[in-house]
């Protein structure tokens, strides 16, 4: 509990935060939603975001229309006349920034969830899961030495990087 702050808002803080994450915890029924999913779900959209927003930028800087980038700021005078009273960053800047910001928002917080370690572990999980089903196939098949060193070959060939295995790109 933070000072400054009732018990019973805390608590409703965390039923809010509870029912949020979990569905089931709610009483829809739905299925729970995975905290580390969303995280990573919301990494994604931001760094695309983050990266149109650049690309846009990118020309704009190139096309030399850098008014668009800076402009300056303006007040209500003593007098009812507009003031300059400096500059901000405008538009497209600002949002390629905000943005940016996001991305690194997100991946802290992906790293402080240990996210990185478990997509790891899936994909060795997932690898296994592969290699397992495989060779059970060639067992089953009962193919001649030969044969079989021949498919374990093309199955290896196949899983090179950049290739697609079943719609996946192998990394």
């Amino acid at each position: 509990m933070h000072l400054g702050q009732s018990r019973d808002l805390a608590r409703t803080q965390g039923e809010a935060n509870l029912a949020a994450w979990s569905a089931e915890a709610a009483g829809t029924g739905a299925a729970a939603l995975d905290p580390g999913q969303v995280v990573m779900d919301q990494l994604r959209v931001a760094a695309l975001r983050a990266d149109i927003y650049g690309e846009l930028l990118r020309i704009q800087v190139a096309g030399e229309d850098v008014d668009g980038l800076v402009g300056p700021t303006y007040a209500v005078g003593r007098e009812g006349t507009k003031v300059e009273t400096g500059e901000r960053v405008r538009g497209l800047a600002g949002l390629e920034a905000e943005w940016r910001d996001r991305v690194v928002r997100f991946a802290k917080a992906a790293h402080d969830m240990g996210i990185a370690e478990r997509v790891v572990e899936l994909e060795q999980q997932r690898a296994e899961l592969v290699t397992g089903a495989f060779l059970a196939a060639i067992d089953a098949l009962g193919l001649v030495p030969g044969d079989r060193s021949r498919a374990i070959e093309v199955f290896l060939d196949r899983l090179e990087p950049g290739r697609s295995v079943a719609g996946e790109v192998v990394a």
